[in-house]
Formats: structure tokens, sequence, C-alpha cells
């Protein structure tokens, strides 16, 4: 019977030491704040963000936004310093079989001019 009772005491100090006394994650309140937006930016929201597809087209592999291809950056370039919704971001979407410098050099294009965030997604 003493033996009973040291294995008892020994598992409840053994599941009193590994009990989590901490708040579930689901149960912790959200620092996430939502500030207000004012006119000029609600009106800059509704903007689509930048899209730069790098696709293959034939034999080549071009850089498209909207309905201009050009395998030269500079004919991005000149459209993406049109754009007014450079808070909205810009998203670089490369094919697989495009090379690794021209999604690198379309980010940091974007970068440059004053997208914020830029989004790299690949395409299948």
């Amino acid at each position: 019977m003493v033996s009973m009772i040291d294995v008892v005491f020994l598992l409840l100090i053994f599941f009193l030491v590994t009990t989590s006394f901490i708040r579930p994650e689901l149960r912790l309140a959200s620092t996430i704040r939502v500030k207000q937006i004012d006119s000029a930016a609600a009106i800059n929201s509704d903007l689509e963000p930048a899209t730069i597809d790098i696709i293959p087209v034939g034999d080549r592999i071009v850089f498209r936004i909207g309905q201009v291809e050009s395998e030269k950056l500079s004919a991005i370039e000149d459209v993406l310093k049109s754009f007014r919704n450079k808070d909205g971001g810009a998203f670089v979407r490369a094919a697989d079989s495009a090379p690794f410098d021209m999604p690198a050099r379309a980010i940091d294009l974007c970068h440059k001019l004053g997208f914020r965030p830029v989004t790299y997604i690949p395409l299948k």
C-alpha cells in the first residue's frame, strides 16, 4: 500500500510539472488594430495592384503587364511609373521556365519605384 501511495504522488507531481498554465493562443486577445482610411486612400484601394507576369511566348520569355509585352524591362518600367496605387503593392508572377534574373530584376524595379509590398508568385 505504501508503494502505491508513492506512485500516486509521483504521478501527481509529474502531471503538475508538465501541465501548461499558459492561455491557449485561441483565447488571446488580438493586437491587430484597424486604422481609419482617409478618402484619398479609399480611392486608391479601389485600384488593382500592379501584376507583372514573366511568361514564355513562343521561344522567348517576356515581361507582361496588362496588354504590354516586352523582353526589355524598360518598357514595363514606363507602365509602372504611371501607376497611382503604389501602396497597393505589386505582384511578380514568373513561370518555372523563366531565368532567375528576370523576376529578381522585376522585384527590384518595383521596390525602386515605391511599390510596397512586392510579392513573388511562381506560376506552374
